[in-house]
This record gives C-alpha cells, structure tokens and sequence, in this order.
C-alpha cells in the first residue's frame, strides 16, 4: 500500500520480480546494487535474528533455532505440523511452537495464518500456515537471490503474483 503513493500501477507490476526476490524494505528499495541488497538484508539477519532474538529470549539452541529458520521458508503458504517439524529437528513439540512463536513475536520474521473452519471446534484442530512478513528476509535466510525465472522455489507465494 506504501509503494502505490510513490510508484503507479504499471511500474508497481514492472517491479515486481525484484520486490519479490529482495522484499521492500526502505533501503533496499533506494539502494540500487544488487550486491549492496543482499548486504543489506544478510546484516539484518546476522544483527537482529542471531544476537537479539538469541540473546532477549535467552535461547540456547542457536543452531536448532536457524535451522527451523531454514525449513519454514519452503513451507511457505503450505500446511505447517508442528510434529513433523520437531520430529525433523529432533525437538520436543514445546520447543518448536514456543521458537515459532518467538518469531512471531518479533514482528519481523513471521505470520501465522491459522486455519480455517466454519465449526470453531474444528477451526483449533486445523495446522497454520507460516508467512513472511518480507521476501528479502525470507530469501537472505536460505541464501538465495536468483532471479525468479532461475530459481526452483517460486511455490504458492510468488506464483499467485506471477500470474496476475
């Protein structure tokens, strides 16, 4: 909503591939090296992600704790089991909801989209889904800034905007 008081509908389309790949932060959207974005956006993850969720939330497992990190990127817009996760990590289910909701909490990393169900009863038994807030976090985390057409991740979240 921000970028449609500076950009028109035309340019907000023109552009989208790079919104996608490197999100819309303010300073990636100014910053015109391709080189400097990928800075840019790997140093948020190093400072914010690694030395202050790790160190406000005193969590101990800083490797399990990215690698979750690594995994939730490919399950975007897909069906999350918290189990299937744990199981994967070889964590407790505890662990895994309280660090994915550690992520939610900081307002910059994730969204839970819960499910859905017109029986509310059914509704709290439904798996979530986990978003980004940005594409550019999304993909400094699993190291990938490859352009759309070259990558083999594009899934449900960046193919709805492709489409259109």
């Amino acid at each position: 909503m921000e970028l449609k008081d500076q950009l028109n509908s035309f340019e907000l389309k023109e552009k989208l591939p790079e919104f996608l790949v490197f999100g819309s932060y303010p300073e990636v959207l100014i910053t015109k090296s391709k080189k400097r974005k990928i800075d840019f956006l790997n140093s948020i993850v190093d400072s914010y992600l690694l030395k202050d969720i790790l160190e406000l939330e005193k969590v101990k497992g800083a490797k399990i704790l990215l690698d979750l990190l690594r995994i939730i990127p490919f399950q975007v817009g897909n069906e999350v089991s918290l189990r299937e996760l744990a199981s994967h990590l070889g964590l407790n289910y505890k662990t895994v909801q309280r660090y994915l909701d550690l992520f939610e909490k900081s307002f910059i990393l994730l969204f839970n989209l819960r499910g859905f169900s017109r029986k509310l009863r059914k509704e709290i038994y439904k798996k979530s889904k986990y978003y980004f807030y940005d594409n550019g976090i999304r993909n400094a985390i699993i190291g990938n800034f490859n352009e759309i057409e070259n990558r083999n991740d594009v899934g449900a979240f960046m193919g709805k905007f492709l489409s259109h």
